[in-house]
């Protein structure tokens, strides 16, 4: 398995709505990309955020950024961001 992790800084007072737009935009769109498994997404007190993406194969994480869907899903985010996300992948050693 392999993981995108996004890490981002939210713009103060904008919680809520970046927590809304993940759940009911980002998702759905992420959920129909190929290979995708699972994802979490966290902001802590100071406004840090992170998406963690799981897929099936690398294959899969690298097609989920070529074909738009990653670009189209930052730009939804953008008005809540102090500056666009941290985006790294990861090979998925131990999974529980």
């Amino acid at each position: 398995m392999h993981a995108r992790l996004l890490t981002m800084h939210l713009k103060y007072g904008n919680v809520a709505e970046l927590e809304t737009l993940y759940r009911d935009s980002i998702l759905p769109a992420l959920s129909e990309q190929k290979g995708f498994v699972e994802t979490n997404f966290g902001i802590d007190k100071n406004g840090k955020a992170v998406a963690f993406v799981v897929f099936e194969t690398e294959e899969a994480a690298l097609l989920s950024e070529n074909n738009g869907y990653l670009s189209e899903q930052i730009a939804k985010a953008a008005p809540f961001l102090d500056y666009p996300p941290l985006v790294e992948y990861f090979n998925l050693l131990v999974k529980s």
